[in-house]
């Protein structure tokens, strides 16, 4: 974790703590530090550290994570308070009781008894200030935060999240996906297993061979591209930290930025990007050209980092810079995601009939859906339930067919602009 560090002087101390003796804070302050008078509390230094639109709810779980704790104390006009809490969240449907920002926190640090606080406002600043003739021991304790930060006090690593842009990153936890009665063609299934699935779940053997890389699943809209990240997302669960990108993040280079970067210290993860044709589009245009520049970086310039997957979905591969869409390392595999094939559809209706119409003739439903999108075959069923409940009659798959607004699917790209991946 990159940090910025900076030394206080006497005269720059009394803007972070009460310049006056008798104050409850320093009085506090002072008996937990073992000092004796004005002169030892001067002899005193600050550093801090910030992190920079990096989750608050770590750097909260980080100072509650703090070993070899003595005493936490908040202080208001008034004195000495009680300390006040609130539940941060560390998963989906999991929270942790955490002190507030206002609170400070006595430890020791080698040996060495320290103050530790967290500065509010934009970004996270957490201060500490210990009597020590050394400045490192102040940076251990700097350490130690930034540590449990990226580490087990991280309300990310391991998890799925939805990352959004805001003055910190704002983390969404995600629900576990159920993907029960999500079909996907056999070549689709392989692609992923192979190029993602694999090389998560068995990163550490395979670490050296494969240290990164990269998928885009390109299609018409509707075809099943989400549904097959979230598959992905189901399978690399307990195996990797999956980071799930809104359009309006990728937009900003510095959340580029930091995405994979904490995409790299949670390794191995997997950065998931859904319609990249939204949100970059070509690199001449004027929809984000910083923003691509990042991203082509981060896929494959310095910045790279080893364990970090990336699997992205687009509509419109057409639309995308080539230097993004066809350069091996970048995107390594390009599969075309078409109108789901007839044993797709056939397991998919399957399961609606099941649900809706046990006696509906498979044979004709499946001749009778033959080149649709499963978001068709989704609707198909939406629409045959609203019909069957405004009628007050039973279900019928068959004659909601012809009332399926249907798109226009797109044929995969000319031959001599031939993915690398398949067609399906």
């Amino acid at each position: 974790m990159t940090a910025e560090v900076s030394g206080l002087t006497a005269a720059e101390l009394v803007s972070l703590l009460p310049d006056y003796l008798d104050s409850p804070l320093q009085i506090w302050a002072c008996e937990r530090l073992g000092l004796d008078g004005e002169e030892d509390w001067w002899e005193g230094r600050v550093l801090s550290r910030q992190f920079a639109r990096y989750d608050l709810g770590s750097v909260l779980v980080a100072l509650e994570s703090l070993p070899d704790v003595a005493e936490r104390a908040r202080f208001g006009d008034g004195g000495r308070e009680p300390v006040r809490h609130r539940d941060v969240a560390t998963g989906w449907g999991q929270t942790r009781r955490c002190a507030t920002a206002d609170t400070y926190v006595a430890i020791e640090v080698s040996g060495v008894p320290a103050i530790v606080w967290l500065e509010g406002g934009a970004t996270a600043e957490v201060a500490v200030y210990a009597v020590s003739p050394e400045e490192a021991t102040i940076d251990r304790a700097l350490d130690m935060v930034s540590d449990l930060v990226a580490g087990r006090a991280s309300t990310w690593r391991g998890q799925a999240v939805l990352i959004s842009p805001s003055e910190q990153v704002l983390f969404q936890h995600l629900p576990p996906d159920d993907v029960d009665g999500l079909v996907l063609a056999d070549e689709l299934d392989a692609e992923l297993s192979t190029n993602l699935v694999t090389p998560v779940r068995h990163f550490d053997e395979l670490s050296e061979l494969v240290p990164r890389r990269g998928v885009l699943l390109y299609g018409p809209p509707g075809t099943g591209k989400t549904s097959a990240a979230r598959v992905v997302r189901l399978r690399c669960d307990g195996h990797a930290t999956v980071l799930v990108a809104t359009p309006k993040a990728l937009v900003h280079p510095e959340m580029v930025r930091l995405m994979f970067q904490m995409a790299g210290e949670a390794a191995p993860s997997v950065v998931v990007i859904e319609d990249l044709d939204v949100t970059i589009g070509e690199r001449n245009s004027s929809r984000a050209p910083e923003a691509l520049g990042e991203i082509l970086a981060q896929l494959d310039g310095p910045g790279r980092r080893s364990g970090v997957f990336t699997l992205a979905t687009t509509n419109h591969i057409e639309a995308l810079d080539a230097a993004l869409s066809r350069r091996p390392g970048r995107f390594d595999r390009r599969v075309f995601v078409g109108p789901a094939a007839a044993s797709v559809r056939r397991q998919t209706v399957e399961a609606i009939a099941a649900r809706l119409e046990p006696a509906c003739d498979l044979d004709a439903l499946v001749a009778a859906t033959d080149g649709w999108t499963l978001a068709e075959v989704a609707e198909l069923e939406r629409l045959t339930v609203l019909r069957a409940h405004t009628a007050d009659q039973p279900a019928d798959l068959l004659a909601s067919v012809p009332d399926v607004h249907r798109g226009a699917a797109r044929e995969p790209v000319e031959a001599d602009e031939a993915p690398v991946g398949v067609y399906l």
